[in-house]
């Protein structure tokens, strides 16, 4: 394994700013998450706690299954790869212990 782990991207459904709809329609449709989730996260929105929060970080602060990994919640890394995929972007994984720093520098 490298320091640097990609996953291959699929193409971009449109260019857009991020949107917590179409992203939960879409986590919704790859089956990351079902109808009571995403239901949650629509309800939860606008509550003081996550107003200036992220989407990803909104969404991870739920706690929500991961349905295609399950007994495991939804985590920062999951969501971000969910997002480069429905944004059409490879998905680079940086290992900082795995990085050879004599190189680098």
């Amino acid at each position: 394994m490298t320091a640097v782990d990609e996953q291959q991207s699929t193409p971009a459904k449109k260019n857009t700013p991020l949107n917590l709809k179409d992203f939960l329609d879409g986590l919704l449709e790859e089956g990351y998450i079902d109808q009571e989730g995403y239901d949650h996260a629509v309800a939860e929105q606008h509550a003081a706690q996550h107003r200036k929060k992220h989407i990803l970080q909104f969404i991870a602060d739920l706690n929500l299954d991961n349905k295609q990994n399950k007994g495991h919640a939804l985590d920062i890394e999951t969501l971000t790869m969910a997002l480069s995929k429905q944004c059409g972007q490879d998905y680079f994984r940086i290992d900082p212990l795995k990085i050879d720093v004599a190189m680098v520098t």
